[in-house]
């Protein structure tokens, strides 16, 4: 309508990929102000749109690891956790669908724990997963599981590790994908399972540096959450203890009692009967945390001998 343009860009899939053109055009003014003729140039600016869009990317992923690391800080819940953790992926990183998987020991089969996103039945109606070194064990998951590094697939549709899972996924846009092992204490008890609507997401080393950032974040997370439960666990079974210990020694009027050092030289009386009053004049809660109430009334010739 004016005349001319100047700016617009234009894409053009060729045999070796997606290319991008800046079009300008002018006009060539002839005889009584008449457009007769253009001039059209063509600049390439592929690898100009490649770099905005790789930038773009990076900023992105790394929002998401901020987003998951201020989530890791907040949230103490394994399954909650892992809730969370699809749902940022999914929505911040602009992924198509994320999972995290787990492993049945008996049978050496990985099932998912959550997902979110656009999963649409996908995980029940995909074939069995396997650790094994086997035909259903050979797709990224499987492969990322047992071999505890990530696993990439940057064209599910012309890559031959995804042949099993193949149709389903392109069913549902998957396009691209990554598997990232959740490694806790030496061992991979998990997986992180990224699915993209567009190919070659992964290609980016940064990007994929990144994610196995928020994985060993998460896994970071899981261990803290295990060592509480399992200190949670020693308590209640201490107590449980505690509890059959006063029942044994409630009709005893001798002291019964457990002696412990520390690592640091230091003692305590972390079980003791009620004769401990008889004996040395303290209670059992007096000496729970450390030995001085039992000190304070030994001969210093003596302590050496009581302690030993």
């Amino acid at each position: 309508e004016k005349g001319f343009s100047k700016g617009k860009q234009y894409s053009l899939k060729l045999p070796n990929g997606e290319y991008w053109f800046d079009i300008s055009v002018s006009p060539i003014i002839e005889n009584e102000n008449q457009f007769s003729r253009y001039v059209l140039l063509a600049r390439d600016v592929t690898e100009q749109n490649k770099s905005i869009l790789e930038l773009v990317k990076l900023n992105r992923t790394q929002a998401l690891n901020r987003q998951i690391n201020d989530l890791i800080i907040r949230i103490h819940n394994k399954k909650q956790l892992f809730e969370e953790v699809c749902a940022i992926a999914t929505t911040y990183g602009n992924y198509r669908m994320s999972w995290i998987s787990q492993i049945d020991e008996q049978t050496s089969i990985i099932s998912p724990v959550v997902w979110y996103g656009h999963e649409e039945g996908y995980l029940k109606q995909i074939q069995k997963i396997s650790i094994e070194n086997n035909l259903f064990g050979n797709g990224p998951t499987g492969k990322a599981f047992r071999e505890g590094k990530v696993s990439v697939c940057n064209n599910i549709a012309t890559d031959p590790k995804m042949e099993l899972w193949l149709e389903e996924a392109v069913k549902r846009g998957y396009l691209s994908s990554i598997a990232l092992p959740i490694i806790v204490r030496i061992k991979v008890i998990g997986t992180f399972n990224l699915y993209s609507g567009e190919v070659d997401t992964f290609v980016l080393e940064e990007e994929v540096e990144l994610l196995e950032n928020i994985t060993a974040n998460l896994a970071f997370s899981l261990e803290k959450i295990l060592d509480e439960e399992d200190r949670l666990t020693a308590e209640q079974k201490v107590r449980e203890k505690d509890i059959q210990f006063q029942k044994l020694s409630a009709n005893v009027s001798d002291l019964l009692y457990q002696f412990t050092r520390r690592p640091d030289g230091t003692y305590f009386v972390p079980i003791a009967s009620a004769g401990i009053i008889n004996i040395f004049g303290c209670k059992p809660e007096d000496v729970v945390d450390n030995f001085d109430a039992i000190a304070a009334v030994l001969y210093p010739e003596d302590a050496e001998r009581v302690i030993n």
